[in-house]
């Protein structure tokens, strides 16, 4: 995973934290895979962009900080430090966790990031 391909994931965080669905979303390939731990609300496995979109806007506010990044070979580990109030439930969630994903292809755009 290049240089490029971080700064692109980086950016794309720095959209969602602007409220700015749809740039961040570019960063993930079409089918890519967004996995909630069970213990929180919206849990679930959500598969492509369209599924990971909805699973954002169920939240009145959703934040994800980065605050490390881990690079080894095609693979990348996002540490995150997450906000977020449930759009229906009126819950506050607020939470440290890890993305992971890799680098399909050599071009920046197809990276994929899923949670663990």
């Amino acid at each position: 995973m290049g240089r490029e391909d971080v700064e692109l994931l980086k950016s794309a965080y720095e959209a969602l934290n602007r409220g700015d669905t749809e740039a961040a979303l570019e960063a993930l390939e079409p089918g890519a895979e967004w996995c909630e731990h069970s213990a929180l609300p919206e849990a679930g496995t959500y598969h492509g962009r369209k599924a990971i979109e909805r699973f954002l806007e169920s939240w009145h506010e959703f934040r994800q900080e980065v605050e490390r990044i881990v690079v080894g070979g095609d693979r990348v580990a996002l540490l995150l430090h997450s906000f977020a109030v449930g759009k229906g439930s009126g819950v506050e969630v607020e939470s440290r966790y890890a993305h992971s994903g890799r680098c399909a292809t050599a071009g920046p755009s197809a990276s994929t990031p899923t949670t663990t």
